[in-house]
């Protein structure tokens, strides 16, 4: 992927520094951030009437 008018965020100290889990590497490598503010859950199979 390239970055296209934009920056990386990247950690200024050793502070800022973290692990991440998978998803939020994919989020980096679709150029998301990797604190999403919303996560979309899966919902509960319910009857339609």
């Amino acid at each position: 992927k390239r970055l296209e008018n934009g920056s990386f965020q990247w950690p200024r100290s050793q502070d800022e520094a973290r692990e991440i889990t998978p998803q939020q590497y994919r989020w980096l490598l679709e150029g998301l951030s990797v604190d999403q503010k919303k996560a979309i859950h899966p919902l509960e199979k319910k009857r339609v009437l």
